[in-house]
């Protein structure tokens, strides 16, 4: 987006050190046979997305900040998703995404959609006040953040959209696509084997086949557990409802129009009502605890979003606006 916009962009290839070892399966694995049996899922999973990462970045990877040479751009741009966690122990609780290491002083910083996640907002830290007082702009994607931010005195942070809102997706042809109408499930929703029947049940009922995109769930007709990026993409656009679990989910869910019903996770609430509260889906959702079958099925996975598309909604609008600013004030 950002060199649609006009501008030269590179990523800067760095992760935490916490960070980048938790993400390896095999660091965090338990040794039992359901644990050795997740480290390998895990890494099956992410494979297909090895050869899309290689290409984002010519630059080395490194876990260590004083590596990168952070003066050699005009601006740092820290987003999106939870670069801003500084509460769940797997990220480090790590400065520089706040451009608070030393090597960062002089940077220029700004935020395009950055969140807290589940962070504790009782017990913010001093690296993240002081870090975020120094972005010149803060754009989050949740009120959540929006509220921390505040609290921090950094600038007037606006909420802005997720950048999966900010364009469209390429069309991809792939040979085992699903070739009959379906329902697609994604994330942690159907873990529980009343609410997987419910939903099987209403898609057989409506002659439609449960299919699963790397996903826990028990009973379903397809399962895909390796998927690219625009695999994953296209399963929602040609899906005729979703049920999920995840913020990215619900997005793609929205973005595409699709009918959906979404379960609420402790690690996703404050993102995923920011959405869902905008778009008056409060409806659609079933928290932790509670059973998709209180919902009616028919009403949520039979009737489509009929707000407009919102890679051309004024809120998207409003955020590439917003970003463009940003980075060239």
């Amino acid at each position: 987006m950002i060199r649609e916009l006009g501008h030269e962009a590179e990523i800067i290839n760095y992760q935490n050190r916490t960070h980048h070892r938790w993400e390896n399966p095999f660091s965090s694995m338990r040794l039992t046979p359901k644990g050795i049996r997740t480290a390998f899922r895990r890494r099956s999973k992410a494979r297909p997305f090895r050869e899309v990462v290689a290409g984002l970045t010519s630059a080395e990877f490194t876990t260590r900040p004083e590596a990168v040479d952070w003066k050699a751009f005009d601006s740092v741009v820290v987003g999106s998703d939870v670069v801003w966690d500084y509460s769940s122990p797997q990220y480090g609780a790590d400065p520089c995404f706040f451009g608070q290491h030393p090597v960062q002083d002089g940077v220029r910083f700004v935020s395009y959609a950055a969140s807290c996640g589940p962070a504790d907002t009782g017990k913010v830290p001093t690296y993240v006040r002081e870090g975020i007082q120094r972005f010149e702009a803060i754009g989050v994607r949740d009120r959540k953040t929006l509220e921390i931010a505040r609290g921090c005195g950094g600038g007037t942070p606006v909420l802005v959209a997720d950048p999966t809102w900010l364009r469209g997706d390429p069309r991809i042809e792939w040979p085992d696509a699903p070739s009959e109408p379906y329902v697609l499930v994604y994330g942690n929703a159907l873990t529980s084997r009343d609410d997987n029947e419910a939903v099987h049940r209403w898609a057989r009922d409506n002659g439609l086949k449960l299919v699963s995109a790397a996903s826990p769930a028990l009973l379903v007709d397809q399962r895909y557990d390796r998927l690219t990026p625009f695999q994953w993409v296209d399963l929602y656009r040609n899906a005729s409802a979703v049920v999920t679990a995840t913020l990215h989910g619900l997005l793609y869910a929205v973005k595409f129009r699709k009918p959906f019903v979404m379960k609420l996770l402790p690690q996703t609430r404050d993102k995923a009502i920011t959405t869902l509260e905008g778009l008056d889906c409060m409806d659609r959702l079933f928290p932790q605890g509670e059973s998709v079958r209180d919902l009616d099925l028919d009403l949520a996975l039979g009737s489509s979003l009929q707000n407009a598309s919102v890679v051309s909604s004024p809120f998207s609008e409003e955020s590439r606006q917003f970003l463009q600013a940003s980075i060239a004030p």
